[in-house]
């Protein structure tokens, strides 16, 4: 590592780092999305059951007793991912 000192200055330091932050190929290697613990229960509750479920049966799938309004809105977060709504039920997609 260069220290400021050597150099005389700071600004080889800088634009290093941002030459590195801001190259095109950095944006290409990134993680694909993770599946996290609900997204991973909501699928395995389609899976398991093999029919449409409501939001309060993936609630109960996913998170069991007893119920906290938050638990909604993380399997409205996680549902879309394997089925669409369709009035009240989640149909799994094909």
């Amino acid at each position: 590592m260069q220290h400021a000192s050597n150099t005389g200055s700071n600004t080889l330091l800088k634009r290093g780092r941002a030459r590195y932050r801001n190259r095109r190929w950095l944006t290409l290697i990134r993680a694909d999305k993770r599946e996290g613990k609900i997204m991973r229960r909501v699928r395995r509750a389609f899976i398991a059951l093999d029919r449409p479920l409501t939001t309060g049966e993936l609630r109960d799938w996913c998170y069991g007793l007893p119920r906290l309004h938050w638990h909604y809105a993380g399997i409205y977060h996680a549902a879309p991912r394997y089925a669409v709504k369709d009035g009240r039920v989640w149909v799994p997609r094909p």
